[in-house]
């Protein structure tokens, strides 16, 4: 267990299997498990089944990141990445934070196909995106002992990330109920252009097909 402490618990996983394979015995804490690198070749294994799951995926597939989708989105990834350049050519010679600076475009590009250009909680769910990605990507003596409870009470994680689970649930209600109000919604069913963001397509989608409601909204988002 003391691998994991001062990095990343897949980056120590990762050197780990570079130095004695894909398959490997682990003792972390209470926990003795068999570690292999199954996500990269097996991950369909652990993806949820059942003909809800499938239609979703399937949405996901053909509707939200086919190659005609994907492409829809090209000027917005063209225009962030001009202002990223932009933001940084003035700082020729100095040190910047590029981690930072990465992470910030690819949230913009993301968001902005997502929820499209003028939603003003863009920037507040990014932020609780980010915050997530924090919790949930470092290292937690709860995870290793999960018989003491009082570690799990003391490291306040779940607390922290059942917060940010209703946070996020509000503001995703409020981004869909903006879209609803929005002419756009009206565009062809199944169709991205320019104009219509993910949202939109969601929403048009969920007029022709029973199996999507505000629960399937908030969870192909949430995911």
């Amino acid at each position: 267990m003391h691998l994991f402490i001062g990095t990343l618990p897949h980056r120590c996983l990762r050197d780990l299997a570079k130095k004695h394979g894909p398959v490997m015995h682990l003792q972390l804490g209470h926990i003795s498990l068999l570690q292999h690198l199954i996500l990269r070749f097996h991950g369909h294994w652990l993806c949820p089944n059942g003909a809800y799951w499938r239609q979703l995926r399937k949405i996901c597939t053909l509707e939200l990141l086919s190659a005609k989708g994907v492409q829809s989105f090209r000027a917005i990834r063209e225009e962030e990445v001009s202002n990223f350049i932009a933001s940084i050519s003035p700082k020729a010679g100095s040190p910047i934070n590029l981690r930072k600076l990465l992470r910030a475009l690819t949230s913009n590009i993301t968001t902005r196909a997502a929820f499209g250009a003028k939603c003003k909680d863009q920037e507040a769910f990014s932020q609780v995106v980010q915050e997530t990605v924090e919790i949930v990507g470092g290292f937690s003596l709860a995870d290793a002992f999960p018989s003491i409870k009082l570690l799990q009470l003391l490291s306040g994680r779940s607390f922290q990330l059942e917060k940010l689970h209703e946070k996020s649930d509000k503001i995703l209600e409020n981004i869909i109920q903006e879209h609803k109000t929005d002419p756009m919604t009206t565009s062809e069913f199944g169709y991205i252009d320019e104009v219509n963001d993910l949202v939109h397509v969601l929403l048009n989608l969920r007029d022709e097909i029973d199996e999507i409601d505000e629960s399937t909204l908030n969870t192909v988002y949430n995911a």
